[in-house]
């Protein structure tokens, strides 16, 4: 089995949309960053892989300035059992930024220059969703990865977390299916001590 050692800053296991938006961010603030996925062809794999139609965000100029309502409407979703209300108010209150970007990259977020906000709620209900035409969502954000300098790795399988000798995790072991019978191994290291700040 070959081994190859890949140093890198930041390592972003998954080339879906929160990987590749981890990568992005994370190569914006001078970090070398490596984003792997076990696809053959990453561009394709993973929930995303067919593109996107809808994202629940909160948009002030449609619901309001009151995001309680909001959060207490994702609360009681089917993911909101999932996710800590942190996690749910960070993600509402940074939304919209996010969905002005996709659309600046050229992901067309609104319909017929609105913003169109319909199904996944039960009738009555505060629609949350807003519908987009996400089909090329991974191919746009792949390439705002790659344009900052993002190397991003296919067939790669993520199997273990390495630890330094304090126990803190200083990289990763993956396999590379690459043909039936051979497997190759990348061990992915982070280059010296220095820390990334991730905001």
């Amino acid at each position: 089995m070959r081994t190859e050692v890949v140093k890198t800053e930041v390592l972003c296991i998954g080339a879906g949309i929160a990987g590749l938006m981890a990568g992005i961010r994370a190569s914006e603030l001078g970090a070398k960053v490596v984003i792997i996925d076990k696809a053959g062809n990453p561009m394709r794999s993973g929930c995303s892989g067919l593109g996107n139609d809808h994202f629940q965000c909160y948009i002030p100029e449609v619901h309001g300035a009151n995001i309680e309502e909001h959060i207490d409407e994702f609360q009681h979703s089917q993911q909101g059992s999932l996710r800590s209300k942190v996690f749910i108010r960070t993600w509402l209150e940074n939304s919209f930024d996010i969905l002005k970007l996709w659309d600046e990259w050229g992901i067309p977020m609104k319909h017929k220059g609105e913003w169109e906000f319909a199904g996944h709620a039960l009738p009555g209900k505060l629609l949350t969703h807003l519908h987009y035409a996400g089909m090329d969502q991974k191919k746009v954000l792949m390439a705002q990865a790659e344009k900052r300098g993002t190397r991003i790795m296919g067939r790669l399988m993520g199997y273990e977390l390495l630890r330094d000798g304090q126990g803190h995790i200083s990289g990763a072991a993956t396999l590379h299916d690459l043909v039936s019978d051979l497997l190759e191994a990348a061990v992915f290291d982070h280059p010296d001590e220095s820390t990334v700040q991730i905001e």
